[in-house]
């Protein structure tokens, strides 16, 4: 049976941060709800959902989260892959963050692939009202390394706080 999570936005809904995972998929809440904490809670909101089955990111449509995408100018998703060697899969139609995050991660010595497209205007990252959204896929290995993921968290916050001027940006550079 899928658990489901939901806390909305309060004043500007422009962020969705979805953690859309198979159990056991550790790590991918955790990133989801860090990135959610680094943007202030009335503009974006976090929507989780964890079941034993895959779930396709271009497939999906559990009914609450129908309902409330459309209310989000934006969406980032979260999700867990089993790669050895590629840590961090980055796509979507956002193509500014998508860059900006390469570019950023690619300072940092990381291996970046570009095979993860997340283009399909039906993937969920793409679901919100700007049809623009981000999808990032960590791999397990990479989710256990929590300095790696608090980085990734703050740059991918940071991003979305500047686009939508909910707050400054900070900066801290990854060691």
């Amino acid at each position: 049976m899928p658990i489901v999570s939901y806390k909305s936005a309060t004043v500007h809904k422009y962020v969705l941060i979805c953690a859309i995972h198979t159990i056991p998929e550790p790590g991918t809440l955790e990133l989801a709800d860090a990135i959610f904490s680094m943007i202030p809670n009335g503009c974006a909101g976090i929507y989780t959902y964890a079941d034993d089955k895959h779930q396709s990111s271009t497939y999906f449509t559990e009914p609450l989260f129908n309902r409330i995408v459309g209310s989000y100018t934006t969406v980032i998703s979260v999700h867990g892959h089993q790669s050895n060697r590629d840590p961090v899969l980055i796509g979507g139609r956002d193509r500014s963050a998508v860059i900006a995050i390469r570019k950023l991660l690619g300072l940092t010595g990381q291996r970046i692939p570009t095979y993860l497209s997340g283009r399909n205007p039906a993937n969920i990252c793409n679901r919100g009202t700007s049809g623009q959204g981000l999808q990032l896929e960590i791999a397990d290995f990479a989710l256990s390394n929590k300095h790696l993921v608090s980085w990734i968290a703050e740059n991918v916050a940071n991003i979305y706080r500047a686009a939508h001027a909910c707050m400054p940006a900070v900066s801290t550079p990854i060691s």
